[in-house]
């Protein structure tokens, strides 16, 4: 599997759920995000969105997106997006692949 070096940020549940529910009610998303003031570019965004929806739609797939967007290191109760840690990285195509920590880090 591949290991990625780069930085990926990610939301917290209960802001992909905000911005879901503005979506639901017709509210665009690049003005979601404005109105978040959510410093991630739209694709990333929508992408996380996605996969979200997918996560609360179909129960079978539930525990590996789950892992993927919510992992232990992300604080639940920010509303800012934030960046996995130094010594933590993402290994596979996401949302399949897993988080994983260097120990040597």
């Amino acid at each position: 599997m591949r290991r990625t070096k780069a930085k990926r940020k990610l939301l917290s549940r209960a802001m992909l759920n905000w911005l879901n529910d503005r979506i639901l009610i017709g509210v665009p998303l690049s003005r979601a995000i404005r109105d978040a003031n959510i410093a991630m570019t739209r694709p990333t965004v929508s992408t996380l969105l996605e996969w979200y929806n997918v996560y609360k739609a179909q129960p079978e797939v539930t525990t590996q997106i789950e892992s993927s967007l919510f992992p232990a290191w992300l604080d639940q109760a920010s509303t800012n997006p934030q960046q996995n840690p130094d010594n933590c990285f993402y290994v596979g195509r996401f949302p399949w692949g897993e988080w994983q920590y260097d120990e040597n880090n």
